[in-house]
């Protein structure tokens, strides 16, 4: 019996940890009470930006998102849960599990396909408009947006040597920004991972691209196959 067999023929949940070792879960309007309670801090989740490419686990495929997303982090640099115990085979935070967590069931995905995409919340709901820290974040996204980096990566694959310059000084000021904010603000990665996204020099990998640093430059260029 292959997984997808022994998946359907159950009807309640084995604790078998796939589903949290494929990572955390989206958030949604709902879920928002748990920063309100102290479950869930800004060190715990992290966003994933209007035009990045994401797996989508419940549609399938490799997507460029319309709209940006919080989820909870993995566990150092494994996709796995940040909240699930594998010596326990158990979510720490059960009783307060996320909207997404309460609606999967394996073997039966219908009630988490019919929520999936509605109600998902991004930095906006978390970080009130006209505070400083959301004008931080807006004059970041003004210079490092991702729709923009994506456009600069696919001309430069193209072969456009002006995109590739663009791109390499856009991954440099991400860097620049994050390092002066992180040492007047003294944070820490995971909640610039928030606050942020995810760095440039990171994200622009999903587009085939690596990133080096040379002389203390940085440079771009193909990913070797």
């Amino acid at each position: 019996m292959d997984e997808l067999e022994r998946i359907e023929k159950r009807t309640h949940c084995e604790r078998c940890g796939h589903c949290c070792d494929k990572g955390g879960p989206a958030l949604h309007r709902e879920d928002l009470a748990l920063f309100e309670r102290g479950v869930l801090d800004y060190a715990q989740v992290f966003t994933l930006r209007r035009g990045e490419l994401v797996e989508e686990s419940v549609e399938g495929g490799l997507l460029p998102l319309d709209a940006e997303l919080i989820k909870i982090r993995g566990q150092g640099n494994h996709w796995t849960c940040l909240f699930y115990d594998d010596d326990g085979k158990q979510c720490s935070i059960y009783a307060d599990r996320p909207a997404e967590c309460r609606a999967f069931n394996c073997w039966a995905p219908d009630e988490l396909k019919a929520m999936y995409r509605t109600g998902r919340i991004g930095r906006a709901d978390l970080v009130p408009a006209g505070s400083a820290l959301r004008e931080i974040i807006d004059e970041h996204e003004a210079r490092c947006s991702c729709l923009r980096v994506q456009e600069l990566a696919l001309a430069f694959l193209g072969g456009d040597a002006a995109a590739g310059r663009e791109l390499v000084e856009t991954i440099t000021y991400d860097a620049a920004f994050r390092a002066a904010f992180a040492e007047r603000a003294g944070v820490g990665e995971e909640e610039m991972n928030f606050l942020f996204g995810r760095p440039l020099h990171v994200a622009v990998g999903q587009y085939g691209l690596e990133v080096g640093r040379e002389n203390d430059r940085y440079f771009v260029r193909k990913a070797a196959e």
